[in-house]
């Protein structure tokens, strides 16, 4: 161990998983290996001396020493621990999981958000802190990576479904219901927060005409943000805010693989689809009823022995020039995306394809690195290529809002490619996906993937997010600090998309990016194209540690998963973070039964606020808002930019909040447990030549943020600055306006 350590001090860990059940056999053998260890020290003059310590002495004694470190500024994935054992399945193990995890952590935002800009009292805080105890459990190593146990997760839904309807109840009473009414008034809504990943709603499908949907944008700009509602019928509808202002509304038929969802209870038949602009750091309402100029003709046309639907507005017309045509390509068996508008320069005549398949996975005993199998760990496919699956049907979904494209293909697998028409001003098209349940196949486990294929040149790179801080590039098959083997082919070039993953062209005149709704694997190993893997039903363990097999199911079947990415490309934008904030931070969306509501009634409430003052330079978004005791909250803004001459940002805090007079304002250091002015940091001796090297060949896509070194004060009437990727943390004392 000595031989890697560049100090004399060596960290020898002690423990295992769920091997601190008796901790006094564990200090009584360590004890024995302690007192032999320093005695044939002695007896032998090795110069060795064991001892108790802990990570603070440790690195302690490390910083005394003062030794110059090599730097690292790529990450440690993929990991493996021997040449077939890589542990890049648990990027997507368990998804139902990933995705609950990262909806509770937005929800969560809300609601710490809406404890401070509504005032609430102390009485309040338990429910608080009973979301974020239960969202702290979730951070757990195997909840994140979804290599628990079947009873375990379970519990995880369990303590964090619990926390997360308690924190609703209070939100909908103490907060929307007295914002939207008044105070004054005793009128108390119910709001509900539909199943929308999985087209369910209680309250929008047993309502026989109007609803209210009321929708809260947890960032600092305002968005437009598209929303589907399920309802039980295939009316139109039409929407309106209190201004009077008519937006329009598209129904389509709900899938039917969604009556395949075993946990789904739900009698809807369509959905409403419409885009809604939301204000920053706000709510709005609107109210939404059946079409008062309701259309009776529905246009029905064949499409390759499917249906066609063409659904118009009420006051809509289908534009002459349309901005893509989705055909599908029986040679080639694929969903081909290709404009005919010269003057959309995004998608710049490349065409995008998407190919669903699944890898059949690996089956041994364990027993030797060759016989391992592919478990909740370890993705280990039993093929280089992975099996594409057949188209059975296809429909065409086409209306004033949006163009649908639904493929079903084989082996319980779904997808839904949405185009949204010019006038929303949405980049992004989404796709939809439905797996399962996955059938095996002689006992053999399923790995499905969907695979993003343009027509770039890309020379085997493509790059991920580090946690939605910074891109990374990945080559295929290399490594940025050594000469790499590789036993396995695909698992070893799997990388973790947490926020985005992007294939570039090398004339840098167009991109690909994939924005997932939760952490999913993801590979590009072929040119110009992504591979994000989307479920898989394993029926053995891999022996690292689970026990058992990561075999979800439900009454006896494979689990059903639902979800969707957007999909920017192919374009030549320029990518931003803020892409990836506006998919982990979109607007809650809450739906109210309004049949004994009417319009004039809604007009006097107040349905739409915007709580951000003066707003805030782009680039700068405020990442956390958080009551703390008495009157005081924490604040914490971050910078997402890339380093450029333009990226720093200014703030004045006394102009972002409205209500709030800040009466002292107090810098953190990141985790808000400490003032920054009481901290010092240590900076560590850096091999610089390394770092120049690193640069020159992986330091091309995005600059790696660095701590600041310096402590920053803030400046006078409360104004600070904010560098690209940089997070700045306060602790305010106010007093209501």
């Amino acid at each position: 161990m000595a031989k890697v350590y560049l100090t004399n001090n060596i960290l020898v860990t002690m423990g295992d998983d769920f091997n601190y059940q008796d901790a006094g056999m564990w200090f009584k053998n360590l004890d024995k290996l302690i007192k032999y260890g320093n005695e044939k020290a002695i007896d032998e003059k090795l110069n060795i001396n064991i001892f108790y310590s802990t990570p603070d002495c440790y690195l302690k004694a490390v910083k005394d020493a003062n030794p110059t470190l090599p730097v690292k500024q790529d990450d440690f994935f993929p990991y493996a621990s021997d040449p077939h054992s890589y542990w890049t399945g648990y990027f997507t193990s368990r998804p139902t999981i990933k995705f609950i995890e990262a909806e509770a952590n937005r929800y969560m935002q809300i609601v710490k958000q809406l404890y401070v800009l509504a005032d609430l009292p102390a009485d309040d805080m338990p429910v608080l802190d009973k979301l974020k105890s239960a969202m702290g459990v979730l951070q757990h190593h195997d909840a994140i990576t979804g290599t628990e146990k079947q009873h375990v997760t379970y519990d995880y839904i369990r303590l964090i479904s619990e926390a997360l309807h308690d924190a609703h109840e209070t939100i909908t009473t103490k907060v929307l219901n007295e914002m939207i009414h008044g105070k004054a008034a005793n009128v108390q809504w119910t709001f509900e927060r539909c199943q929308l990943n999985e087209s369910s709603c209680v309250t929008s499908e047993n309502l026989q005409g109007n609803m209210i949907v009321t929708l809260y944008n947890p960032l600092a700009w305002s968005v437009r943000t598209p929303v589907n509602i399920p309802v039980s019928n295939s009316e139109e509808y039409e929407m309106k805010d209190s201004n009077g202002i008519v937006y329009p509304v598209q129904t389509s038929p709900i899938p039917d693989g969604f009556k395949r969802i075993s946990t789904r209870k739900s009698k809807a038949t369509h959905q409403i689809t419409f885009v809604a602009p939301v204000p920053a750091l706000g709510y709005k309402s609107y109210y939404i009823q059946k079409s008062r100029q309701r259309r009776d003709k529905r246009d029905v046309d064949s499409l390759d022995g499917a249906m066609r639907y063409n659904t118009f507005g009420y006051d809509e017309v289908m534009s002459d020039d349309p901005m893509v045509v989705q055909r599908y390509d029986e040679v080639a068996d694929e969903a081909i995306l290709s404009t005919i508008d010269k003057k959309d320069e995004r998608i710049s005549g490349h065409t995008l394809s998407y190919n669903p398949a699944y890898y059949p996975a690996c089956i041994g005993n364990n027993m030797i690195y060759a016989n391992r199998s592919s478990g909740a760990y370890i993705f280990r496919p039993n093929a280089t290529n992975a099996t594409p699956l057949k188209t059975l049907t296809d429909t065409q979904i086409t209306g004033h809002i949006f163009e649908e494209h639904r493929s079903i293909m084989s082996d319980n697998f779904e997808f839904y490619n949405r185009v949204y028409k010019d006038a929303n001003n949405l980049t992004y098209n989404e796709l939809y996906w439905l797996i399962g349940p996955i059938v095996d196949t002689d006992g053999v486990g399923k790995e499905y993937v969907m695979k993003y294929t343009a027509d770039l040149v890309t020379n085997g790179e493509f790059m991920t997010d580090s946690n939605g801080r910074t891109l990374l590039k990945r080559k295929l098959n290399e490594r940025p600090q050594w000469n790499l083997t590789l036993e396995e082919p695909v698992a070893g070039n799997y990388y973790p998309v947490v926020g985005v993953a992007i294939v570039e062209n090398a004339a840098k005149d167009g991109s690909l990016r994939i924005v997932p709704d939760r952490p999913e694997g993801g590979a590009s190993l072929q040119e110009g194209q992504i591979e994000i893997m989307l479920h898989r039903r394993l029926l053995h363990d891999d022996a690292f540690g689970v026990g058992e097999a990561l075999n979800e199911t439900v009454n006896g079947v494979g689990l059903v998963v639902t979800g969707y990415q957007r999909v920017f490309g192919v374009n030549n934008d320029k990518f931003s973070f803020k892409d990836v904030l506006e998919m982990r931070s979109k607007p809650d969306v809450f739906v109210t039964d309004a049949e004994d509501i009417s319009y004039e009634q809604f007009k006097s409430l107040n349905t739409e606020k915007s709580w951000l003052k003066d707003g805030l330079e782009v680039g700068v978004h405020l990442l956390t808002l958080e009551p703390l005791s008495g009157d005081r909250f924490l604040i914490r803004f971050e910078n997402y930019l890339d380093k450029s001459s333009d990226s720093t940002k200014n703030i004045d805090l006394d102009k972002v909040i409205k209500g709030f007079k800040l009466r002292s304002v107090d810098e953190t250091v990141l985790s808000g447990d400490k003032l920054l002015k009481d901290y010092n940091r240590w900076v560590w001796r850096t091999n610089k030549e390394f770092a120049k090297d690193f640069n020159e060949d992986y330091g091309s896509f995005a600059e790696t943020p660095r701590a600041v070194d310096r402590v920053k004060e803030v400046d006078d009437g409360n104004k600070i600055k904010l560098d690209a990727k940089e997070i700045r943390t306060f602790i305010v004392q106010y007093e209501l306006e």
